[in-house]
């Protein structure tokens, strides 16, 4: 059984696109994950397993018990578990290549400002020649 056959297998009876609503993804993204020998992402194998309690290994590999066991924490939102996904990737990279994430995505945020900035600035200009 392939990670494709794993997670037709979770969504069951439930169609493709209530599915994804309850997991953060398109009917599209849920058929894509399900096909045979594509590549399912990180973030989508997350939520899976987050939003259906299924456990992740069993998700990758097959191995081990379908379900996580509940201990009554509360099921998390998609972005919870990106978040969650993102910062163990964080903390599994060696410090150096620690430093260079936080360099990029800070350059990437300074970015970020300066081009909306810029669009304000545009939009600003515009209402003001408008209004004159």
């Amino acid at each position: 059984m392939t990670i494709n056959d794993r997670i037709k297998l979770v969504r069951g009876k439930m169609s493709q696109r209530e599915f994804g609503e309850r997991i953060g993804a398109t009917r599209n993204q849920v058929a894509f994950a399900e096909g045979d020998g594509h590549t399912v992402t990180g973030l989508f194998i997350a939520s899976v397993s987050g939003n259906f309690g299924v456990r992740t290994e069993w998700l990758l590999t097959g191995e081990g018990d379908m379900y996580v066991q509940k201990n009554g924490e509360p099921q998390k939102s998609p972005r919870e578990l990106a978040e969650q996904y993102l910062l163990e990737k964080f903390r599994a990279l060696p410090p150096e290549l620690q430093e260079d994430v936080v360099n990029f995505c800070s350059l990437f945020v300074d970015e970020r400002k300066r081009n909306f900035k810029k669009r304000l600035d545009a939009h600003t200009a515009t209402d003001c020649q408008d209004g004159a």
